[in-house]
C-alpha cells in the first residue's frame, strides 16, 4: 500500500494538517465548485479519490453546499485515521483501488496528488471519468510529455511513482468521455517547476472537466 512508500514523518504531518490547517488546494477546489454549484442542481454526491485522512472533507463541511461526501482511498490506515478525526464520516469512507475497481456514479469527483503516484494512468482515469456525471477536478503533474519516475524516500520500505502526464494525453481522455476542459494554474505552487529530488522536476496544474450537456 502507499504508506509503505512513505515514512512516519509524512504520516504525522498529514494527521497534523487534518487537525490544524485548511490547505490552499482544498480552498481552490471549493471555490471552483462554488462557481459551478448553481448549475449542478439538487443534492450532489462528491467522490474524493485519494482522500487520505479527510483533508478535503474538513474544508467542504465549512461551506453550505448540499453535497454528500464520499472519501475513497486504497490505504486502510488513512481510512481508519480519517474516522478517528472525523467520526461523522462513518459509512462515507471506502477502501478501494481505483486502478482495479470502479466507484459508484457521482455528480462531482475531486482528485489531488493521486494520479501521479499510480503505476499507470489507465484504467484509473477512465474509471473516474466514466462514473462522473457533471464536474471533475484533477490536480496532478502535467507537462509537454509523459514521464515516469520512481522515488525512494528515506526510511520508507518501498519506492513510489512520481509521474508526469502530458497535457495532450489528459485532455484527450476528457474529450473521449465528453467533457469540456480548462487547465488552471495550481494556486498553491503557482504551477512553477519544483525540484523534488533524485533528478525529478515536476509542475502541478489543475484540470477542470465539465460534462457536455
Amino acid at each position: 500500500m502507499f504508506q509503505a512508500s512513505q515514512n512516519e514523518q509524512y504520516f504525522d504531518e498529514i494527521v497534523r494538517r487534518a487537525n490544524d490547517e485548511y490547505l490552499v488546494w482544498v480552498e481552490q477546489f471549493l471555490d471552483i465548485i462554488e462557481e459551478h454549484y448553481d448549475g449542478l442542481g439538487g443534492t450532489q454526491r462528491l467522490d474524493d479519490i485519494g482522500c487520505c485522512v479527510g483533508q478535503f472533507w474538513k474544508g467542504l463541511k465549512q461551506r453550505q453546499f448540499d453535497i454528500e461526501y464520499y472519501g475513497i482511498d486504497v490505504e486502510s490506515r488513512y481510512i481508519n485515521t480519517a474516522l478517528e478525526i472525523f467520526p461523522e464520516l462513518r459509512d462515507h469512507l471506502i477502501q478501494m483501488d481505483i486502478t482495479r475497481e470502479i466507484p459508484d456514479d457521482s455528480q462531482i469527483t475531486v482528485v489531488s496528488a493521486t494520479l501521479e503516484h499510480l503505476p499507470f494512468l489507465y484504467p484509473a482515469l477512465d474509471h473516474i471519468l466514466k462514473t462522473t456525471e457533471k464536474l471533475v477536478l484533477i490536480r496532478t503533474f502535467l507537462g509537454e510529455h509523459t514521464s515516469k519516475s520512481i522515488f525512494m524516500k528515506k526510511e520508507a520500505s518501498s519506492p513510489y511513482y512520481i509521474n508526469q502526464y502530458s497535457f495532450g494525453e489528459i485532455l484527450e481522455s476528457f474529450e473521449l468521455h465528453d467533457f469540456e476542459t480548462k487547465v488552471l494554474r495550481d494556486v498553491y505552487t503557482d504551477s512553477m517547476p519544483k525540484y523534488l529530488g533524485q533528478g525529478i522536476v515536476r509542475t502541478q496544474y489543475l484540470v477542470i472537466g465539465n460534462k457536455k450537456s
